[in-house]
């Protein structure tokens, strides 16, 4: 289904985001089953959504929903073992064009970050997080249209994301830019040593490069408090 014919009942912060960014650019639904195990983690308006709109492909690959479900087994493999986000309650629901992950929590409330190519995770860690709620998905990528989910040329800093699309291919549901070499084994981040790759398998491979630091979100910087996994 297109996000553009979304039901007018639909929340309206998804209300919102659909009239900044349009529709999907690919989009893949989601079963009844995996909807139903969903809603008893996620907030509901975010299930709505997605059983409206399914998950899809935002500015042809800047930004994708995805099943939390179809990454369960990636969850387990980043946070087994963790004091504090616990793989069974802790669930990737989107993705940049690069692998940025978006992580929800739901004993936390809230969103998390995982620059999944530099092996850096950041998050609030705010125990008085249970207002947030739904709006700690929504604003995560409130800001689609900025430098934040681009692609930036390490040699001219400039951003290059529209053009590295163009020379790959638009990227569809399950797809993502990955680097080869990995920057964690010594690559060197030009866009000319990116690959459109499956997304699922490449996350996997790069989750095992190494531990993941977790950095907490705070007034002035992020401080780095441990590895995730630990």
């Amino acid at each position: 289904m297109q996000t553009g014919s979304l039901n007018k009942d639909m929340h309206e912060d998804f209300q919102y985001l659909v009239s900044e960014y349009g529709d999907f650019t690919d989009v893949k639904t989601v079963a009844a089953d995996d909807l139903k195990s969903l809603r008893e983690v996620f907030p509901a308006e975010f299930i709505d959504f997605l059983q409206e709109a399914g998950v899809g492909v935002w500015q042809r690959g800047r930004f994708q929903f995805c099943n939390p479900i179809e990454m369960t087994e990636l969850s387990r493999l980043i946070f087994a073992g963790d004091a504090d986000f616990k793989p069974e309650r802790t669930f990737i629901y989107g993705y940049g064009a690069i692998g940025r992950l978006f992580v929800w929590n739901a004993d936390w409330n809230e969103t998390m970050e995982i620059d999944l190519p530099r092996l850096e995770a950041t998050s609030l860690l705010n125990k008085k997080a249970k207002e947030r709620g739904m709006g700690a998905i929504v604003s995560s990528i409130l800001y689609l249209d900025q430098g934040f989910y681009d692609l930036l040329d390490p040699e001219s800093a400039k951003p290059v994301l529209a053009k590295t699309l163009k020379k790959h291919g638009f990227l569809r549901v399950g797809e993502v830019l990955g680097y080869f070499p990995a920057l964690a084994m010594g690559g060197s981040g030009t866009p000319e040593t990116l690959k459109k790759v499956s997304a699922l398998e490449h996350f996997t491979f790069l989750a095992q490069l190494g531990p993941i630091k977790l950095n907490r979100v705070q007034e002035g910087g992020g401080k780095f408090l441990r590895n995730l996994g630990s």
